[in-house]
């Protein structure tokens, strides 16, 4: 494993797909096992594992270069343990789910999982090789995180922003203005 205290187990995937295959209803909204804020604290401890098991699997398989490799602080970069815990789905529906077929298992090599390998290196932030070398730097996101807190909401106009992206008609004008009073 890449350094999960607790392997995953049958009772974490119970847990897991008793989330993955609960009816919405009523009483309480849905809770999808890919959405890491929806999840209890034993729920994501149990999606971490396995994600954990899906990383090793995955660069043990897919990982041809140095550059594929998802390295074991991707827990670290929210991005990152936000595509995971999709691309786990994912691959469940393509492989085990008692619908799949192999037309779904087709649409996961051929769309999802390029989409996912192409995004890893920008995930990873400034320095994917430290990442993949497990020397995480606190610096992989320092630049954007300064450029974002010195954004502010207040310093534009927001209501004639908006008007104006009203008039944007992409070859159909007579939707410009629609909805205006």
């Amino acid at each position: 494993m890449t350094g999960a205290a607790t392997a995953f187990d049958d009772e974490d995937l119970e847990l897991l797909l008793a989330l993955y295959n609960a009816p919405a209803n009523n009483e309480e909204p849905r809770r999808p096992p890919w959405t890491w804020s929806a999840l209890h604290l034993n729920e994501r401890a149990a999606l971490a594992r396995m994600i954990d098991v899906w990383v090793e699997t995955y660069n043990h398989i897919h990982a041809t270069q140095p550059t594929d490799l998802i390295p074991p602080c991707w827990r670290h970069h929210p991005g990152l343990a936000t595509e995971l815990a999709v691309q786990v789905w994912l691959w469940y529906a393509a492989h085990i789910h008692p619908q799949t077929t192999p037309l779904i298992a087709g649409e996961y090599y051929l769309r999802h999982l390029p989409g996912f390998r192409a995004r890893l290196n920008h995930m990873l932030g400034a320095s994917p090789p430290e990442c993949r070398r497990s020397d995480h730097p606190d610096t992989w996101r320092s630049e954007t995180d300064t450029q974002r807190t010195s954004y502010t909401t207040t310093s534009y106009n927001h209501d004639d922003d908006v008007d104006q992206l009203g008039q944007l008609h992409f070859g159909f004008p007579h939707l410009a203005g629609r909805g205006q009073t």
